[in-house]
């Protein structure tokens, strides 16, 4: 079922709310975890000094999925999707005042 407009409106303001994009993936050596050091796992990082990491010890497809989802990214689909609904009832409407006006035609000649 897809995403109403309440639902699309709170992912929006959750996703300004976070840390914005873009997001990387690199190994997380884990120094300070050693019951995960040299897992093998993932951390995801803006790549900015001043800004701790996003997550940690991620799975690898998890830690991509989040990087290429980053909240900024986030933001911009749900944006799109608003304006897009929007566009397709401005067009229904547009359809249904065309469809009168072509029945009154019709019933106006025939």
């Amino acid at each position: 079922m897809p995403l109403n407009e309440s639902e699309l409106k709170t992912l929006l303001e959750v996703a300004e709310k976070a840390t914005p994009g873009p997001y990387f993936t690199a190994p997380d050596a884990a120094h300070d975890a050693p019951d995960h050091e040299n897992s093998g796992l993932a951390m995801i990082d803006t790549g900015r000094a001043d800004d701790w990491p996003i997550a940690r010890l991620c799975e690898w497809n998890a830690a991509r999925f989040i990087a290429a989802f980053d909240p900024t990214t986030c933001a911009k689909l749900v944006r799109r999707l608003i304006a897009t609904n929007a566009e397709v009832e401005r067009l229904r409407e547009q359809l249904k005042e065309t469809q009168k006006a072509a029945e009154k035609w019709y019933h106006e000649r025939y």
